[in-house]
């Protein structure tokens, strides 16, 4: 059953009489977020950490605005405390036995648009024009092909770069410990899947 009635002290919503069994999924429901945020959860003291919930929220679709985690090793009747971070509200809490997330469904081939890319040319603010098919003809043994793509939609100009590859080849424990401290202080940092050959770069550069 979905709770909306958690009390808020000490910058954390108090769940209390939380009934959890091992591997139960917490559901958050929230508002205040465009972008990234996390939510700290502790359990039955507000010290006892346990985990952090990352959360995206969609400007203009408040539908979207709810995340869920997986909670192991705990059962029984506990408290749990949850910490949010920069303006994000929690306007619901609920505990589920399976996960809630629709199984993922690949969408058919057949439905799959040709967007017919090797047509498109571009231009940067610098007059850098990227090469189109006259330029490129057919298949060459002398050219490599390089890929420059970002996923970051916000210029995140306050958070400190972290290098994955880099994490990942000095710090293996980190891999799969999102709370390491290899990823970064209280995670106000902002992921590179490497360090880019003109350095590191908000979208908003030219």
């Amino acid at each position: 059953m979905e709770r909306t009635d958690l009390p808020f002290e000490n910058n954390r919503y108090i769940f209390d009489n939380a009934e959890l069994n091992d591997g139960i999924y917490l559901s958050v429901r929230f508002s205040g977020v465009s972008g990234c945020s996390r939510v700290d959860v502790s359990v039955d003291k507000p010290e006892n950490y346990i985990l952090s919930m990352s959360v995206i929220g969609y400007h203009g679709f408040p539908e979207k605005d709810i995340a869920h985690i997986r909670i192991e090793g705990l059962t029984g009747t506990h408290t749990l405390y949850l910490k949010p971070h920069g303006h994000l509200k929690i306007l619901a809490v609920e505990l589920n036995e399976t996960n809630p997330v629709p199984e993922y469904i690949p969408v058919p081939d057949d439905a799959i648009l040709d967007m017919q890319t090797s047509s498109w040319s571009a231009v940067d603010e610098l007059d850098r024009k990227v090469a189109d098919i006259e330029d490129v003809r057919g298949y060459r043994s002398d050219r490599k092909v390089g890929i420059f793509y970002w996923s970051w939609r916000d210029a995140h100009s306050h958070l400190e770069p972290v290098n994955v590859s880099q994490v990942m080849r000095d710090t293996p424990g980190a891999e799969y410990n999102e709370n390491h401290p290899a990823w970064g202080k209280d995670r106000a940092t902002q992921a590179f899947w490497n360090e880019p050959l003109y350095g590191y770069y908000l979208n908003r550069d030219p």
